[in-house]
């Protein structure tokens, strides 16, 4: 696809049931890691991590008669243009305000610019999803031939209806009373799209997101023939038309109630815990470089800051320590520049569904070290969890640099290091300045709004450090997500990208 996009990676959609039916596809790799069901999950990761179904009476949700909805031109084969007025995260990727979504009278939603162009014939048979022919990206609310004008005139209802809603941030898209082209049965059906920013992710200290709240939902009300009168094909695909999920459920019949399909992405595994962050009781700030020196015999008492990622409690997990001197050139981890090893036994780590206040992170002591000489020392530290189903997030590495302290005059312009504490949701920035200047050091959000002025003074030659309180510039606390610290000092300047999870 040719749409310009912010990639990141991951998003929800949902569709909701008040039936007693209870199909279920939870998240695997097949499936992009999202699920979707249509009743109680059985899952324990999915009961916990999921808002409340909405409840009856389906007019609560519906927006045809509501004089503020818009009601979409009469069905001329090509989908209806919606320009974006907010945020929304799908597959991996960002769709932001100017961007569109085509809203297709045959009842799916697609960011598939090209589909304006080259709108696909509806399916005359039940097709698969996901599917690699166009168009991709589709959320398939319920697919397939309509008619919407089949009642002729400008006061005919039954139409398409969209509305956004600028409080809640939701988008609504309304299929009233449309009808089947061959068999004209008359179908009322909508779906809900939750937008929003930064703030409804859930990102892991790797950067990679694991739970997205962009929530979609797909409620059925009536169907004058039954739903599987016609062919007819509800799910979700990606990009590339290669991951997502095709319902195989059974709609309920019931017209009193409602039925509703949820469907979302969560990366969880059952068995995940990795190692997040290196500290010191000594607060000696990590080396980014040779020249960051301390010298021979500095004591340092390091802390390994552990985190279960996964959906089930563990016990017994060993946390390795191992110390390398990097200036013998045998290469990162190689067992010939190993001058350190020690592990310890982590008891008891819980996982995020059963208590709050932080039960699925821990923090490990190793006993003391001393570096013992003037060398650069890699610091790396991992979890051996017997069936972890994600090594590629279990360890934290950093670097120490022993000798003799540089003076002023070799110093450089830098922005050398962004600490943030979780459990105390304070920061410091330290810096560097090769001459006295005027110093910017800002915070952004991923989106590019300033979120905190740290410093904006002159500065003198040499090594500075800031704090934060972890509140932006209104004095609220910041939510956890992607950050962007920039340091401006003369003609020169640096932007670092920090992941902050609470």
């Amino acid at each position: 696809m040719k749409t310009s996009r912010i990639a990141l990676a991951g998003l929800v959609i949902a569709v909701m049931s008040t039936s007693a039916f209870g199909w279920v596809q939870e998240p695997n790799e097949a499936t992009g890691y999202y699920y979707m069901y249509d009743n109680e999950p059985s899952s324990s990761c999915l009961k916990y991590f999921l808002p409340a179904l909405p409840e009856p009476p389906y007019s609560v949700y519906c927006i045809w008669f509501k004089p503020e909805a818009e009601k979409l031109d009469p069905y001329d084969t090509r989908p209806y243009k919606y320009e974006l007025e907010d945020s929304f995260w799908y597959c991996g990727y960002w769709f932001v305000p100017g961007q569109e979504l085509a809203i297709s009278p045959d009842g799916h939603l697609t960011f598939d610019v090209d589909y304006y162009e080259y709108p696909s014939d509806p399916p005359q048979t039940k097709i698969p999803i996901p599917n690699p022919d166009d168009p991709n990206e589709v959320l398939a609310v319920l697919w397939a031939d309509f008619d919407p004008t089949s009642t002729p005139g400008e006061q005919a209802e039954n139409r398409i209806y969209y509305l956004y809603d600028s409080e809640s941030r939701l988008l609504t898209v309304e299929w009233y009373k449309v009808k089947h082209a061959d068999s004209e049965n008359e179908y009322m059906f909508l779906a809900t799209l939750q937008f929003g920013g930064q703030e409804l992710l859930d990102v892991a200290s790797n950067d990679e997101v694991m739970i997205s709240h962009h929530y979609a939902h797909f409620l059925y009300y009536t169907a004058s023939g039954g739903w599987d009168a016609d062919y007819t094909v509800i799910g979700m695909e990606d990009m590339t038309g290669e991951l997502g999920i095709s319902y195989e459920g059974i709609i309920d019949e019931d017209s009193d109630n409602f039925h509703v399909i949820r469907t979302g992405y969560l990366k969880m595994f059952p068995h995940d815990v990795g190692v997040i962050e290196i500290t010191n009781l000594e607060g000696h700030p990590w080396g980014n470089t040779k020249e960051d020196l301390y010298p021979a015999g500095t004591e340092f008492t390091l802390v390994a800051s552990v985190e279960n990622f996964g959906f089930n409690a563990e016990d017994s997990i060993e946390i390795d320590l191992e110390i390398y001197d990097a200036d013998k050139g045998t290469g990162y981890c190689n067992p010939e520049s190993l001058v350190w090893h020690t592990k310890q036994v982590l008891s008891f780590i819980d996982w995020k569904g059963n208590q709050e206040e932080n039960p699925y992170r821990a923090e490990v002591t190793f006993p003391s070290w001393k570096t013992p000489a003037d060398h650069w020392y890699w610091i790396w530290s991992r979890t051996e969890l017997t069936g972890d189903d994600c090594p590629e997030n279990d360890d934290c590495n950093r670097h120490i640099n022993v000798g003799i302290a540089e003076t002023p005059a070799d110093l450089p312009f830098a922005l050398e290091q962004i600490r943030f504490e979780a459990s105390t949701r304070t920061g410091a920035i330290s810096y560097s300045l090769r001459h006295q200047a005027k110093v910017s050091l800002k915070v952004y959000s991923a989106d590019g709004r300033l979120v905190k002025t740290l410093v904006d003074d002159t500065k003198q030659v040499g090594r500075h450090e800031v704090t934060w309180d972890g509140q932006d510039e209104a004095g609220c606390d910041i939510p956890s997500g992607i950050y962007l610290f920039r340091m401006e000092a003369d003609d020169w300047s640096e932007t670092e990208k920090v992941i902050i999870v609470h």
